[in-house]
């Protein structure tokens, strides 16, 4: 058997090239953990590629975004707070799963209390200055990404990780997140953004040990009095490395919207041929899926299952 090497500071049974294959399988509550265990284990977890590894090895959730649960308030909090909280819903045991939770106070005289005050028995909350909200539920879900969130308070825009509660912010700017990925070739995250004033105008935040803007070409035909929807409204689909949207409204040609991620480019894909709108985008086993209503009663699963030579197929009629 071959020779494993140690460090000192790791637990002797288990060899160091093993140690990070054994975290990124852990669910997120058990990987926070980890990383007091020794200083081998908290670099493995605060490692730029840890987030893509342990996403790898974790079950799809879809993400509900829910308001005003009291039974998540503590009773310490005074006065009362608008409660905002993300769960993750684990299909296959039909279950929820809480991911992060805020408390905001909706009285902006009253002070929020600091890290160090906030109690103990749930760490999950996070506390919100309400003089920074332009209004109290003025939070956004922009998309998540090898288990990284993209959610806004206000102006502020803030990427965080459950598994290691490590928040990063963006500069305050006036433009719309549009999309958030993966730059695959440099491994940083990417967040697509569109100018709330000037529509036609499109940028590239990249989240790092530097944020980086960078201005890109717009979607031909795009202009100031139209926009591409956000990202919190209309969830683009990820699928092959591109990010797609439905057709936007000022469309009459009703194309979908196309992102490459990796060259970072814009272009216009056909739609299925039908004669009713696409309702959803969304990836199903790995294929550009579209959900059709026909009629009040009637949907199709539109799927297009080779991306390099697009071509739709009605994959499923469900009878409501």
């Amino acid at each position: 058997m071959a020779d494993h090497r140690q460090s000192s500071d790791t637990p002797s049974s288990i060899p160091d090239d093993l140690i990070p294959e054994i975290i990124s399988r852990l669910p997120a509550r058990a990987v926070l953990r980890s990383r007091a265990i020794c200083k081998l284990w908290r670099s493995i977890i605060d490692d730029d590629r840890f987030p893509h590894a342990h996403r790898r090895h974790q079950p799809h959730m879809p993400l509900l975004r829910l308001y005003r649960d009291g039974s998540l308030a503590p009773p310490e909090l005074n006065p009362p707070h608008l409660r905002v909280r993300i769960e993750g819903i684990d299909l296959r045991a039909r279950a929820s799963q809480p991911v992060i939770r805020f408390a905001v106070a909706q009285e902006h005289k009253h002070a929020i209390e600091s890290e160090e005050q906030r109690p103990r028995r749930d760490r999950n909350f996070r506390y919100i200055d309400p003089a920074k909200l332009s209004h109290p539920s003025a939070f956004d879900v922009h998309g998540s990404c090898d288990g990284v969130l993209l959610i806004s308070h206000g102006w502020s825009i803030y990427a965080y990780n459950p598994a290691t509660r490590c928040w990063a912010d963006l500069p305050e700017n006036d433009s719309t997140v549009i999309g958030f990925y993966v730059h695959r070739p440099s491994g940083n995250f990417h967040i697509l953004l569109s100018n709330r004033l000037r529509r036609a105008e499109h940028w590239v935040f990249t989240m790092g040990h530097k944020v980086v803007q960078r201005r890109i070409p717009s979607p031909e035909f795009l202009s100031d009095q139209n926009r591409i929807r956000p990202a919190c409204e209309s969830p683009p689909a990820l699928v092959s490395g591109n990010l797609h949207w439905l057709p936007q409204s000022f469309q009459s040609d009703r194309q979908l919207l196309a992102f490459d991620t990796v060259s970072e480019t814009f272009r216009w894909m056909s739609p299925p041929n039908v004669d009713a709108d696409g309702r959803a985008l969304l990836e199903l086993e790995g294929m550009l899926t579209m959900t059709v209503m026909r009629g009040e009663r009637t949907v199709q699963l539109w799927v297009m299952p080779d991306y390099q030579q697009p071509a739709w197929f009605c994959k499923l009629l469900i009878e409501l």
